[in-house]
């Protein structure tokens, strides 16, 4: 919550911040989601189930979301309809490193244009998309990835080299201490 929002959800799609579901306190998740400009980042965005229990297929329903532009880490526990809705923002970034180097030195300043989503959008559901989404970070789909039926190209993901480093920005730097990973079978 220091770093972002909670939202639950009703079935109807609309979002309720800190999870109190009170008629006429819903949003929309384009007013959720929309950036109007490049840097207007929503920090961490979690959006619960429709129950608020732990993700199943039955507790997922559909999440529309209609954007030009989004800055931000969201996880949304539903299946995600994505639409853009305009071309998107230029965001200025830098490119990995050179082959076989880690010097910060080494990347150069680029401007990727027609920019939709600048963050990360997981959800353990399905992910459905029109039109040709242009993603600057990463996108952590358990699901299916599928065009809408009159969609004929892929999503085009540009993974951000950050990442890999623990820096997300609107977050605190993540990093995995020593002795505390651990897998689980």
């Amino acid at each position: 919550m220091k770093y972002g929002a909670y939202y639950a959800r009703d079935t109807s799609g609309l979002l309720y911040r800190n999870g109190v579901i009170h008629s006429g306190l819903g949003v929309t998740a384009e007013e959720v989601f929309q950036s109007s400009a490049v840097g207007q980042h929503h920090g961490l965005v979690f959006i619960d189930t429709l129950d608020q229990l732990p993700p199943r297929p039955d507790n997922l329903g559909t999440l529309f979301i209609n954007i030009d532009y989004a800055e931000g880490l969201f996880v949304v526990n539903a299946h995600v309809q994505l639409k853009p809705t305009g071309v998107g923002k230029s965001v200025p970034v830098l490119s990995p490193p050179s082959d076989g180097s880690s010097s910060f030195a080494t990347r150069v300043p680029v401007t990727l244009p027609s920019i939709h989503l600048n963050g990360v959008l997981a959800t353990p559901g399905d992910l459905f998309y029109e039109g040709q989404p242009r993603v600057f970070g990463a996108l952590l789909i358990e699901g299916r990835v599928l065009p809408v039926a009159s969609t004929p190209s892929p999503i085009e993901v540009w993974y951000d080299y950050d990442f890999r480093n623990g820096l997300f920005r609107g977050l605190p730097v993540v990093y995995v201490a020593p002795g505390t990973w651990h897998e689980k079978y």
